[in-house]
């Protein structure tokens, strides 16, 4: 995210911010960078088998403690009605990050060897090794084993 645009655009994209909400600020763009570091060294901690720094852990936890949105019935559908929407969706995202890094989903917490990725593995088996089949990763990762196995047993004649 270079811009408070991009940010914008991010949070409209993933439906945490609706068109009627105010455009993020160059301090939310900060705040959004400073949660997304934070996450990331907390998940590599955990990842690790450490507990993540202090800092990290309280960063996160300020920005949860923002007002996220509230469910709200408006003509038969629940509708999510927060005042400021930018800051809402950082509570939202970092919320929902205490939630993941500090429960029993912590010990699925994966990276991703080839892009280096975060993500969360909700495989049954719990065994998955690559961020998503859309992203290619783990389709790389097979091909390359593919032609290893291949040459090896080429060489082995």
């Amino acid at each position: 995210m270079a811009t408070p645009q991009d940010f914008t655009r991010w949070l409209r994209q993933a439906s945490l911010l609706d068109l009627d909400d105010r455009e993020a600020l160059e301090a939310d763009l900060v705040d959004a960078r400073a949660l997304r570091d934070a996450l990331y060294r907390a998940a590599l901690a955990i990842v690790n088998g450490e507990m993540p720094v202090p800092a990290d852990i309280d960063g996160i936890n300020d920005l949860a403690q923002g007002t996220p949105p509230r469910p709200q019935w408006v003509n038969g559908e629940v509708v999510h009605v927060a005042r400021d929407g930018v800051r809402a969706a950082l509570a939202l995202l970092a919320g929902d990050a205490v939630g993941t890094l500090a429960d029993a989903q912590a010990g699925r917490v994966r990276l991703c060897p080839e892009c280096r990725m975060m993500f969360v593995d909700k495989s049954p088996a719990g065994k998955r090794r690559w961020c998503s089949s859309a992203s290619g990763c783990g389709n790389r990762a097979k091909v390359r084993d593919h032609r290893a196995r291949k040459a090896q047993e080429g060489s082995a004649r």
